[in-house]
């Protein structure tokens, strides 16, 4: 294990782990247990930011978890016909590129793992092609409209793949993409990862590394009263505190568990459980290197607070020949929030700044972060109001000259706008959508989308057509009889089609 991990795992502890550490444990109000508090209150004041800005949206989404809805989306290109020219696109492709409409149908019940996907190609008027995909619980039906389609359970396709050679622990299951976390780890595992490890972190501190104390310091110019807690740990400290951690880790069979779900979410059901066996052998050996690893000989945390936020931070993590910090300031009213961080090592340094508006109704918001001359900036306008929400908000990135050589970039400036007017109702929600992709001052291309949600009683499950060739029934040798020679000679022959069409 390499330096940069080892700092990467310390700053983890420190500002996530530690601040998760369980409400218990603040029973009594010394610096150790204030300190964590403050990190832990850090977290959630960020949390209620984000909340508070992106409330309907967040309500449709667990609206659409729980009950079984209808949606469409029709989406087209256009592109900037004078930058095409200069690429030297040809008109009559450029042309046939913006007639093309891709329109999305979609119905779901996602409680009861019923899915049914429609994608029509349209050039013009006329239609080129459609492709069908339903999910039904450990069934799944593919099928276009150019070829026959084919039908197959998630035990058939375990079965045929697991006979593969290197196959062998292949699984596979339907339902697992249903997860109304989606790819994401749900919030009760993030609970218990967040309190376990924060109170075996809390745990191996001791009472004389905090200290806490009352006075002034400054932000954004300006003397605030707070309580400066601060915790200093040497490499000793640093080494077993991480070595407690790695150790839960290896023997926590809920941890295991938590993981080998998390990969089978995250890879869609394909997890073969390789990759976890990975990861906990990773960690095995991670905790062997930390016997002998080369820590930093001194972390000092040092966090200013006032009224349950932290305003003021410095972060210090060094050893004989290095240093690294994290510098930041803090200013919040209400929903609102300026903040700068700086961190480096006093050679490579990224500077994060932010100024977040939100009155209840119109958004401002600015982040910029800075490195390498390199700017990545992130705006977003917005007026809520009356169940809906007009927004433009924008990425951009001014390569600086490492940058600039690393990507190739012949563009000053590239960047993503994306402008939206939506309207949130109780049961169905709709809006159009633009994406610009810009390159300099130039808008190179725009995708428009128009997208309509509303809840409905019911979802039934999508029926397999005559042409849909039902794979369960089939044996291994059959299924690969069936790709190589039918289903291969379809492909042919559609193909030839489209050749003899040109």
């Amino acid at each position: 294990m390499n330096k940069k991990g080892i700092i990467g795992i310390i700053i983890a502890a420190v500002l996530l782990i530690g601040g998760g550490a369980l409400a218990y444990t603040f029973l009594t109000n010394s610096p150790k247990n204030a300190y964590m508090l403050a990190e832990k209150d850090e977290m959630e004041s960020w949390s209620k930011l984000f909340e508070e800005r992106y409330k309907d949206e967040l309500d449709w989404y667990e609206k659409g978890q729980k009950e079984k809805s209808e949606s469409t989306m029709k989406a087209n290109v256009t592109v900037n016909e004078a930058l095409a020219q200069e690429l030297g696109m040809d008109p009559s492709i450029l042309s046939m590129v913006e007639s093309v409409v891709l329109d999305f149908k979609s119905k779901n019940d996602l409680k009861n793992n019923v899915s049914n996907n429609e994608l029509s190609v349209k050039l013009a008027d006329s239609e080129l092609a459609k492709l069908f995909f339903g999910l039904n619980k450990h069934d799944v039906i593919v099928d276009t409209s150019l070829t026959s389609g084919v039908q197959i359970s998630d035990k058939k396709l375990t079965e045929y793949v697991s006979a593969q050679p290197d196959m062998q622990d292949f699984k596979m299951d339907f339902t697992e993409l249903f997860s109304p976390e989606g790819t994401t780890m749900p919030q009760e595992d993030v609970d218990y990862l967040t309190a376990h490890y924060g109170k075996i972190f809390f745990d191996q501190l001791e009472d004389k590394s905090f200290t806490s104390k009352k006075g002034d310091v400054e932000v954004y110019g300006n003397k605030v009263k707070a309580e400066n807690l601060v915790m200093t740990l040497n490499k000793e400290q640093i080494r077993s505190s991480i070595d407690a951690i790695l150790a839960e880790a290896l023997k926590d069979e809920k941890t295991k568990e938590i993981i080998e779900n998390y990969s089978k979410r995250s890879s869609f059901g394909l997890s073969d459980g390789t990759d976890t066996k990975e990861l906990f052998d990773g960690l095995e050996q991670a905790r062997k290197d930390l016997k002998e690893a080369d820590l930093p000989e001194k972390l000092v945390s040092s966090i200013w607070v006032k009224d349950k936020v932290i305003v003021n931070r410095e972060l210090t993590i060094s050893d004989a020949n290095t240093t690294f910090t994290v510098v930041g300031v803090r200013e919040v009213k209400k929903n609102n929030a300026n903040f700068k961080y700086t961190m480096g090592d006093g050679t490579d340094e990224v500077v994060i700044t932010g100024e977040l508006t939100y009155d209840g109704k119109k958004v401002n918001d600015m982040i910029d972060i800075t490195f390498d001359d390199t700017v990545i900036s992130y705006q977003a306008n917005e007026d809520r109001k009356d169940g809906g929400n007009i927004f433009e908000r924008s990425i951009s990135i001014e390569p600086g000259t490492t940058l600039e050589d690393e990507v190739g970039s012949p563009f000053e400036k590239m960047g993503i706008v994306w402008q939206g007017d939506v309207k949130y109702e109780k049961d169905k929600m709709g809006g159009t959508h633009t994406f610009l992709f810009r390159a300099d001052d130039s808008d190179a291309f725009s995708l428009h989308v128009d997208a309509d949600t509303k809840i409905v009683k019911k979802v039934d499950p999508m029926k397999a057509s005559e042409d849909v060739v039902n794979l369960n029934d089939m044996t291994n040798e059959e299924i690969d009889s069936y790709f190589e020679n039918d289903f291969a000679e379809e492909i042919m022959n559609l193909v030839g089609g489209f050749g003899a069409g040109f």
